[in-house]
């Protein structure tokens, strides 16, 4: 059995309902995000998961604290290299203000704006090494297990990306699509 990785990104929070440009910040989950996190939860409650890690981001944590209650065994651990890119000044700002402070910007094929070029934020190159560090450290610890990851639209993708042994975080963002609030997606890789 290969590396298997349940990969969950965090229900809907508040500045996603708002259309704030979250990064760090430490926002709860919606009324919204919570069903999203329980419907999760449901989803993936008949796997046998062997380790469960989350972002330690409060919306990560709570769409984790969720499901746990639902698949009840393993309890989360938390992921430093799972928190979500820090989108340096755009943080706490209007998603439709992000033409004004980047640089640089593609559009998804699903539609998904990505931007980078904004001053003190962490780059999609340094970004994408993260989550390779990710699945190195997972397939190092965890090989031949079912690992449920609690994350965040960005770093999931990067994930993704990594672990379908893709290196270009330009490539990535055209070919990997971005994960909806409490979306669930089940990966494997071989070594």
């Amino acid at each position: 059995m290969s590396l298997q990785i349940i990969l969950v990104r965090h229900g809907e929070d508040a500045d996603n309902a708002r259309h704030i440009i979250n990064g760090h910040r430490q926002t709860s989950l919606t009324p919204r995000g919570q069903k999203q996190a329980q419907e999760a939860a449901q989803k993936i409650k008949k796997e046998k998961i062997d380790v469960f890690y989350s972002s330690p981001l409060k919306r990560a944590q709570e769409t984790a604290q969720i499901i746990e209650k639902i698949i009840i065994k393993p309890l989360f651990k938390i992921q430093p290299l799972l928190i979500e890119r820090d989108f340096g000044i755009l943080t706490g700002k209007e998603a439709a203000l992000f033409s004004q402070y980047a640089s640089h910007f593609l559009t998804s094929p699903s539609g998904v704006k990505f931007f980078w070029g904004v001053k003190k934020e962490e780059s999609f190159s340094s970004l994408m090494k993260r989550a390779q560090k990710l699945i190195f450290f997972l397939k190092k610890e965890h090989s031949h297990q079912k690992i449920l990851l609690v994350g965040h639209m960005e770093i999931n993708l990067m994930i993704e990306a990594s672990l379908h042994k893709e290196t270009s975080w330009r490539r990535a963002l055209k070919r990997f699509r971005p994960m909806k609030n409490g979306e669930v997606r089940l990966l494997s890789s071989g070594f």
